[in-house]
């Protein structure tokens, strides 16, 4: 709560209420919006099926494109909450180096297949 002085009197502000006494309203969050939208189960499952036909290789965690329906089934809602809240942070990327006819060296970088399901989902939403 917060205190306003208005002449000689003090009177404590409710959380949520303005110095009005006016209910202060929720400010939309795109991101927010956004952020449901990606989640949102059908475009989950678009995303899931956009990954798995990609196939590629593992990340830095091991995990397999065969192995991500069963990992999103036991982890969904934590993932969806720290998306959500803005805590979920990217894997690094795997590093490998793949050698070229020429003799040099070409550099790729393998994101996790979980955080390719989230770049995936991020591209279906942006394309629409």
């Amino acid at each position: 709560m917060a205190s306003v002085k208005q002449g000689s009197l003090s009177r404590e502000i409710p959380e949520g209420e303005s110095k009005s006494g006016d209910p202060i309203e929720p400010k939309f969050n795109p991101c927010s919006s956004l952020m449901l939208r990606i989640l949102d189960r059908n475009n989950l499952l678009r995303e899931l099926k956009q990954v798995q036909c990609n196939k590629g290789a593992a990340g830095v965690d091991g995990m397999t494109v065969d192995e991500l329906s069963h990992f999103l089934k036991q982890h969904r809602p934590i993932n969806r909450q720290q998306l959500m809240e803005g805590v979920y942070r990217p894997k690094p990327v795997l590093r490998v180096e793949i050698p070229k006819p020429d003799g040099r060296k070409r550099k790729l970088g393998t994101p996790t297949v979980l955080d390719r399901l989230i770049q995936q989902g991020i591209a279906q939403i942006m394309q629409e």
